[in-house]
This record gives C-alpha cells, structure tokens and sequence, in this order.
C-alpha cells in the first residue's frame, strides 16, 4: 500500500469508525441519564460511559496524530506544497501523538500540546482553499490565453497532486 493510500485509509476508516465507537458511548450516557431523570445523582453508569468514551477517543488522536505525521510526510514530498505547510501539518500530527502517548506514559502527564499545535491544521486547510482557487483561476487563463488547453500531463500531474491533498488532510 503506498503512503498516500495509508493516509487517506488512516482518515476514512481507522480513526472515523474509532470516533463513531465512541461516540455511541456518550449516546448510551444520555439514554441512561434520560431513563433515570428524576433523581439528583448520576447513576455511576452514566460516569462509566463518559469515562469509556474519553478512553477511546484519545485513543483515537494517536490514530490521527499518525494521520497528521503522514500527510506533513506526504506535503513534504509534493512539489506544489510549501515546505512550511508540511511542517506545520507534521508538528500538529507530533503534538497530538504527544497528548496522546503522554498520560499513558505517566499519569503526571499535564502539557496540552495540541492546544497550540492544531494551527499546523488551520494553516492546511487554508491553504487548500487558496490553492484551489488559484488553480482554478490559473486553469481560465491558460484557457483563455492563446486558446490552447495546458497538456494532458500537466492538468492531470496538478489533479493527482491536489486530489492526494484533499484525500490525505
């Protein structure tokens, strides 16, 4: 499998049916609070699903701090991605593996590293933006230049490199 693939993989359905593991979770902690509304206290039940939903959802951001190395790997090699996007996206994708791996490495565990590395994230999604637009615009005035349509080599190298994005982050 290449690099691409796994990242893309690592996105779609690793870490998107670990989160949906989860998430059902918080939806049994809700059906267990609604069952029981009348009392003041929460049932430990309740505490318990709660508590299963925090573990695996962490769980889940080594998953996509993986996600995030890969994709900064993959920027890193595209030859239309700054190199300072693809470092960006590889210091958020170690900062989430670090708030991941810390607490089960030690329980004194406190740095929130993700809190100021997630920017790596931002900073992809708005250059994606701004790169699709500037494509799009770039591919009107090929076309509108001297008539004649970029080479088929060319717009399909482009395609791969922005699908590979988009798919990977």
């Amino acid at each position: 499998m290449t690099l691409p693939c796994t990242a893309s993989a690592s996105r779609i359905t690793v870490y998107a049916v670990v989160f949906a593991v989860a998430i059902t979770h918080l939806i049994a902690a809700a059906g267990l609070l609604r069952d029981d509304p009348a009392t003041d206290r929460i049932s430990p039940s309740v505490y318990a699903q709660i508590t299963e939903f925090e573990e695996i959802w962490s769980r889940g951001l080594i998953l996509f701090g993986v996600h995030l190395l890969l994709l900064g790997w993959l920027a890193w090699r595209s030859p239309s991605a700054p190199t300072w996007v693809a470092v960006l996206v590889a210091i958020a994708g170690a900062g989430y593996l670090a708030d991941s791996i810390g607490p089960l490495i030690s329980s004194a565990y406190m740095i929130e590293v993700a809190a100021v590395t997630f920017g790596g994230e931002i900073i992809l999604m708005g250059w994606l933006l701004v790169f699709a637009v500037r494509s799009r615009s770039h591919r009107r005035s090929n076309m509108a230049g001297d008539g004649s349509p970029p080479s088929r080599t060319a717009a399909m190298r482009e395609r791969r490199t922005s699908l590979v994005l988009w798919w990977g982050g």
